[in-house]
């Protein structure tokens, strides 16, 4: 069975925040370890939104031609909000995101928040546009099932979640090439949970985190 125990859930994520710190990554330690299901690690990414103009004489006129590309590929993690100056050209959303462990499914689960450069928070249905082609079919076809909005079981306060109820049976089916019968533990789990679902909702994971 493709759990985690809690003990096992904050031994992988402090080895995950070690290579985090390695690799020059922001995962943070936040809780209390000692509290079943208090502790969990958070990440901060800001992605762009690029604003991008044609430069013909029609377009300088009237700018009927502009368009929005959204790049998750191209990202910053600003300490400081003043490197948002950097990026004149685009707006950029801040995704908050928290890896939280399920006492009732005994396992990790994902929450985030996300706000514009304005300070103003972004509706459910602007993460359910935002979620990736490949993966949004599948998400939108029991998006209420699947992506929708609580309150956070240590803040408690409401942000977004990757519902757990499959995590299970879907990493149940991860299967290593050259270790077929490896059991996901530790680390392991949780890199291979964060890949997949991560990628969702614009969390993507440095292929660092997979060398020694």
């Amino acid at each position: 069975m493709c759990y985690l125990t809690y003990k096992e859930f904050v031994d992988a994520c402090l080895e995950l925040i070690g290579r985090s710190q390695e690799i020059g990554d922001n995962w943070k330690a936040n809780g209390n370890v000692d509290v079943e299901g208090n502790f969990f690690i958070s990440k901060k990414r800001c992605i762009p939104e690029i604003h991008e103009t044609q430069n013909s004489t029609t377009d300088i006129m009237d700018g009927s031609n502009s368009k929005l590309i959204s790049s998750q590929n191209d990202y910053f993690e600003p300490d400081d909000p003043s490197c948002f100056y950097e990026y004149q050209q685009c707006d950029s959303i801040t995704y908050d995101y928290h890896v939280v462990y399920s006492i009732s499914h005994s396992v990790p689960v994902l929450y985030f928040n996300a706000w514009y450069m304005t300070g103003n928070s972004l509706k459910l249905e602007d993460i359910w546009s935002r979620i990736p082609t490949q993966f949004k079919e599948q998400v939108m076809l029991r998006k209420w099932e699947s992506l929708t909005q609580h309150d956070h079981p240590v803040l408690g306060v409401p942000y977004f979640q990757l519902h757990p109820c499959n995590t299970m049976k879907l990493m149940s089916q991860l299967k290593f090439e050259n270790e077929p019968s490896l059991e996901l533990k530790g680390k392991k789990y949780i890199l291979s949970w964060l890949s997949m679902f991560g990628p969702i909702v614009g969390l993507e994971l440095s292929n660092q985190y997979f060398t020694t």
